[in-house]
């Protein structure tokens, strides 16, 4: 028995187990905060705005460092909400933006941006039906993409949760990082010795919170609902998918919907963010607008943030 205690109680590999006055981190928190007040919107610490005003004013400015969670049914926008942050977040002069996907090759990513800031359809692009001066604007608008500070995986395959946390690591070790997103917790790789299933996602979970403390930026997570959230006017965060341990872990839990793509009846030119947890913050919802012929999310206060002039879909 008292070895079993003793084994139950030893810390992990490279825990310590001295205790120190909370007041120890005055100095920096200080720091932190007189740093921000003189660097504004460019300090480590300030939230990574979406570009959705809407959205960024609910969250009191963008998605705060820590793990955030963006739960959806199938096919109701979160890869097309993480790529829109993804992208704006590219552009903000704040670090590089880490996306890992795995549901979309980086072909696939590219043609997306493309279709956004064209207002072609990847369909119209990828069959070339664009007239000569057409043409003209999407070289344009590729050479405007190429000078995104946006990173994807070398590989296609899938990879746990470790391998995203290594990766991170690498490429902090080489450039200054502003956000990292995963598409989606669900489908990355399961260890060797990790059941497949709920033991999964809380591995997942766990490894991809301590990434987002260890890293101290935002971490955005996607997760698919559960097919009970298909019998409720829409999905809760409880609804999220094989893990209860994602609303635990998550700084930051928004829920997706798009009540047109359920109910005929209803526009479908619209999207609910419901912020459903904030643990420093409110919670709250808020609607922004979805542009069905590229399948954009857009603010309504900005309909067209690329400006005036590009494509047909704007």
């Amino acid at each position: 028995l008292v070895s079993q205690f003793k084994l139950a109680a030893s810390p992990k590999a490279g825990m310590s187990l001295s205790m120190v006055h909370i007041g120890s981190v005055s100095t920096k928190v200080l720091s932190d905060i007189e740093a921000a007040m003189e660097s504004g919107t460019n300090s480590a610490h300030a939230p990574i705005a979406t570009g959705l005003r809407e959205l960024d004013e609910q969250l009191d400015g963008g998605v705060p460092p820590g793990m955030t969670v963006i739960g959806a049914r199938t096919s109701h926008g979160k890869s097309a909400i993480a790529l829109a942050l993804a992208e704006h977040a590219a552009s903000l002069d704040r670090g590089c933006v880490a996306y890992f996907s795995f549901e979309m090759t980086k072909e696939a990513i590219f043609y997306r941006l493309l279709s956004w800031r064209t207002g072609f359809t990847v369909a119209e692009l990828r069959a070339g039906r664009l007239s000569r001066s057409q043409i003209q604007d999407v070289r344009a608008v590729n050479d405007t993409i190429c000078n995104l500070e946006l990173y994807g995986q070398s590989t296609e395959g899938r990879m746990t949760a470790d391998q995203v946390g290594r990766a991170v690591d690498d490429l902090m070790a080489r450039r200054k990082v502003a956000a990292v997103i995963v598409d989606y917790i669900q489908i990355l790789a399961t260890p060797k010795n990790v059941q497949i299933g709920t033991d999964a996602v809380r591995y997942a979970s766990g490894a991809l919170q301590q990434l987002a403390y260890r890293s101290g930026v935002p971490v955005v997570v996607l997760s698919q609902c559960n097919r009970d959230s298909e019998k409720s006017d829409r999905p809760r965060m409880h609804q999220l998918a094989d893990s209860t341990a994602l609303e635990n872990d998550a700084d930051c839990v928004m829920i997706l919907h798009r009540p047109g793509k359920d109910d005929p009846t209803k526009p479908n030119n619209e999207m609910d963010i419901h912020v459903d947890k904030m643990r420093s913050g409110r919670v709250g919802s808020v609607k922004v607008s979805w542009n069905t012929h590229t399948g954009h999310p857009l603010s309504f206060r900005q309909p067209n943030r690329y400006g005036p002039g590009h494509g047909s879909g704007f």
